[in-house]
């Protein structure tokens, strides 16, 4: 079973006027073939630097954002980090995107460290804990596994898939063929940014308190919307969205999914 198919550092410095030229420096780096799981970590030493990270692909596509609040990622064919989307890994220059929020004087270090892995892991969908120790039981050696995987095994965020509670969802009791009027949130945030539940926590409380509608909009990201199949959902009815946060203000975007 391969492990790792390459791993490098890469270390510099953001000096201090940079950031009265752009809110924004790119860090590109490179992603050799036959990978199917990346993990990509950014840190930067200084008390008063706060950097936050997104990470686009070699097609220019944006794969996700986790601002400051997650310095480990991994995307994979199957899964990803929360507000990163899974999917192929395509060769050649992909982009971490650094945003940056507050700088010191002196300028902020920081340090990119990227492993392209090729593993039995990289097509299984993280959504089912005990399938997955299953398998991996049964076709790996764990002890084996552990120690040419410790970086994703560290980082690894199980989130459940809402067909778990697809009994909660079936019918709807709000939906009428004559105008009304509906209650809902058009605001609502998940672990895919800075929320604390998942797709299917923040579901099952809006059905709970009697919601007919809500919009999940997490920062600067769409994963939230790939988590399932929300155009299934009628109670409530889930809108895809995502919120645009920049420096200059913040706003709601309806009805997107990339």
């Amino acid at each position: 079973m391969e492990a790792k198919v390459f791993e490098y550092t890469i270390d510099g410095k953001i000096p201090y006027y940079v950031k009265e030229q752009s809110d924004f420096i790119e860090i590109p780096f490179r992603v050799d073939s036959n990978v199917d799981v990346l993990f990509i970590e950014f840190s930067s030493p200084e008390a008063g630097c706060k950097l936050g990270i997104g990470v686009a692909d070699s097609t220019g596509y944006l794969r996700g954002w986790s601002a400051e609040r997650r310095s480990k990622i991994y995307i994979a064919k199957g899964t990803a980090t929360p507000g990163y989307l899974p999917g192929d890994i395509p060769i050649g220059i992909w982009k971490v995107i650094v945003r940056l929020d507050s700088m010191v004087n002196g300028g902020c270090r920081y340090r990119l460290r990227i492993i392209g892995y090729r593993t039995v892991l990289g097509g299984i969908t993280f959504d089912d804990v005990f399938r997955t120790l299953a398998y991996l039981t049964k076709n790996t050696n764990l002890i084996e596994l552990v120690k040419g995987y410790s970086e994703l095994i560290s980082i690894m965020n199980y989130t459940y898939p809402c067909r778990d509670y697809s009994g909660t969802y079936k019918g709807s009791k709000y939906v009428e063929d004559n105008p009304t009027w509906y209650r809902g949130d058009l605001h609502v945030h998940s672990i895919h940014s800075d929320g604390r539940n998942t797709v299917c926590e923040v579901i099952t409380l809006a059905r709970n308190r009697g919601l007919n509608f809500i919009a999940l909009t997490d920062h600067n990201t769409v994963s939230q919307n790939y988590e399932l199949n929300i155009d299934s959902y009628r109670d409530p009815i889930v809108i895809p969205g995502m919120e645009v946060t920049t420096f200059y203000g913040h706003m709601n975007i309806f009805n997107i999914k990339r």
